[in-house]
């Protein structure tokens, strides 16, 4: 915390500092000297040991004892005034205007503290640049809206979070005319909804289901367990298992195991191929084991 009460911290509110000259530590005669017009304009140079000060009024109150018996008509109180231990006050009672023709350099050691009660407009006509040696917070309690005509960059040497809502609430939306690039790896924790996906290899840990229109391959073919699929064929390393039926009118079959066959190519292998037995061969199995 500030040890000056008149200089506060960020995100603090602040006041006017008092004059110097108030009633407590009034001016001492003969070192303050004062002009005033009859308007109620006023230059005082104080000499006063210890309050040595500078004010240039725009009339208005008496600065001490806020007396306004002397206030003139037109006569705003608007003031610039510099106090003993150098700082300076600049109050403007109505609006401020402050044109420069060339170039303005402002330096602040410490802090910069700007409190705006109504709105605030800047419009630069040239370039804006900033540079922050510490840290950037910006906190907007309603919304924030940003439009760029032209190309937008955000670069994070660190890591990069970006948040919405809390824990159950908040949507991220992505928009874009032709695509959105991600040059690494996407984690995503939960599902991913898609009306196509393009890829050029999909690996699933654990399984991978499709919907009515199945699994479709731009080849025609199909290859679980190999790393290439033949067009108008399903090349798979382990079995098969289909719990109901599988249609292959012209198939080959090598070792074969079923327990209900329908179709007719295959049953017409399996009831007249030679069985294989330990000695000799065997005839086809007689009835009720002849497949359907």
């Amino acid at each position: 915390m500030s040890s000056d009460p008149n200089k506060p911290d960020f995100i603090s509110a602040w006041y006017e500092p008092p004059s110097a000259a108030n009633t407590h530590y009034p001016p001492v005669y003969p070192h303050n000297h004062v002009t005033q017009t009859p308007g109620g304009h006023m230059i005082e140079l104080d000499d006063t040991p210890g309050q040595k000060r500078i004010r240039i009024q725009h009339g208005g109150p008496d600065p001490i004892t806020q007396d306004s018996s002397a206030y003139k008509e037109g006569a705003t109180g608007s003031f610039v005034e510099w106090h003993p231990n150098g700082d300076t006050v600049y109050k403007v009672v109505g609006d401020g205007y402050e044109i420069i023709l060339q170039d303005k350099n402002m330096q602040v050691s410490g802090k910069l503290n700007i409190t705006v009660v109504g709105d605030a407009n800047f419009w630069v006509q040239g370039d804006r640049i900033e540079r922050v040696d510490g840290n950037y917070e910006l906190e907007v309690k309603g919304n924030f809206s940003t439009v760029v005509h032209g190309l937008t960059n955000h670069l994070s040497l660190g890591d990069m979070k970006i948040a919405a809502g809390g824990a159950a609430t908040g949507t991220i939306e992505l928009k874009a005319a032709s695509h959105v690039q991600v040059a690494g790896d996407l984690n995503v924790q939960r599902g991913v909804n898609s009306d196509t996906v393009f890829a050029n290899r999909v690996d699933a840990l654990v399984g991978m289901s499709a919907g009515i229109a199945g699994f479709v391959s731009l080849t025609g073919g199909l290859a679980i367990g190999l790393p290439i699929a033949v067009p108008l064929s399903i090349n798979c390393s382990g079995p098969i298992d289909s719990l109901v039926l599988v249609s292959a009118p012209a198939g080959i079959f090598g070792a074969m195991q079923a327990t209900i066959m329908s179709d007719v190519v295959n049953s017409n292998i399996y009831n007249l191929h030679t069985h294989v037995a330990l000695g000799s061969p065997t005839t086809p199995p007689a009835p009720p084991f002849v497949a359907l």
